[in-house]
Parts: structure tokens; sequence; C-alpha cells
């Protein structure tokens, strides 16, 4: 037999956080908990016993992790391939197993911040904190796991064609670099018009 006891001697505080694990014992359909066996405290406190015991049965406590599975693979909300971004800002390390076997310090540090881009790699079929392996749009591209709360949809990237300017667009009607009529140039078809680099009031950047 599994005990969990409990004991404080703020009496109120006690109260309160045994209601608060009595709760989370009711959600965790893996165990059983039984009543809690309240103790004599010296000072007044609380003191408090409950038995742990996994729940009767392998087929219920099968039965129990597979709804689990599945109430967690349908809140998943992304999926391999799909564009994402960080929400908040992400740091800490991973392990470069090649300096590890060199025996040097082997920790990889990262600090991404909010509004990075990447793409999900894979996506965790267990219950866990990090359901994402993300592959990070930036250098070296560290895959690392987050939250499904740390992350967003990747907003469109907003794409600017910049058309060519034709010779003339500087207002001459000459040109004075070259000293031909415009679209006899060198002018044609550049992004920028080069007479713009002759000096003048008509000609600049």
């Amino acid at each position: 037999m599994v005990q969990l006891r409990l004991m404080t001697d703020d009496l109120a505080l006690g109260e309160r956080v045994l209601e608060l694990v009595q709760l989370a014992l009711a959600d965790a359909v893996e165990l059983t908990a039984s009543e809690p066996t309240r103790l004599n405290h010296r000072s007044g406190g609380l003191r408090a016993v409950l038995d742990l015991r996994p729940a009767n049965g392998d087929e219920q406590l099968a039965t129990a992790l597979r709804l689990r599975r599945e109430q967690y693979l349908g809140g998943l909300l992304f999926s391999v391939g799909d564009a994402v971004e960080l929400a908040v800002r992400q740091r800490g390390h991973w392990v470069d197993e090649e300096l590890e076997a060199e025996g040097e310090d082997a920790r990889v540090h990262f600090n991404l911040p909010a509004g990075t881009r990447g793409r999900v790699v894979t996506v965790r079929d267990y219950p866990g904190p990090l359901p994402y392996v993300v592959l990070w749009d930036v250098h070296g591209g560290p895959e690392i796991g987050v939250a499904q709360h740390d992350l967003q949809r990747a907003s469109p990237v907003e794409r600017v064609t910049v058309a060519p300017l034709q010779c003339g667009s500087c207002g001459a009607s000459t040109c004075p670099r070259f000293g031909t009529p415009h679209g006899e140039c060198d002018c044609r078809g550049r992004l920028a018009c080069l007479c713009t680099v002759a000096p003048g009031p008509r000609h600049q950047w």
C-alpha cells in the first residue's frame, strides 16, 4: 500500500490543499485513492493520510490509458509539415552527442524570440508536455520540442514584386550619362535608371 501524507500547522491551509489534492486524484483515472484518514496534530493543525493504489485490473488501466491517448491526439492542432511560429520566446539547450563522446561540454544553447518561424517535423503520438518537434528557420536549424500553447500558425509572408524601371524614369529626354536618346542607352531593363547616377537636381537616388 502506498500512502500520501499531508501535515501542516496551518489548519485552514491544510484543508484547502487537501481539497485540491482530492480533486486532482479524482481526475487521475490510473489511480484509486481512499478517503483521507485524519490524525491528531499536536498544535491543532492538519495531519491526513490517503491510501493510493493503481486502478483495479490491467484491463481497466489499459482502457484508461487508451482513452487518455485518444483525448490527447484529438486535442492536437498541428500536423507534420505545418508551418508554425513561436508565440513566446524559447530558451534552453540540447545535448550534442558528438561533443559528449569527445568529453567536451555538450550543451548547445538556443534563444529563439517570439515570431521565429519553423516547420513541424514530428508529432509525438503519446501524451506529454512537448508534443511537437519543430525545425526552425534559423542558422543551424535546431530541432526542439515545443508545447502546443507556445505555437501558432505561421502568418503568410507578404511577397513584394519589384518591376524593372524603364529607361527614362528619371524624367530626362536624353540620357545624361551616355548622351543618347532614352531607349538607346544602357539603362533599359535595369532595376533603376542609370541616369540617376549623374549629378543634378533631377537625378537623385
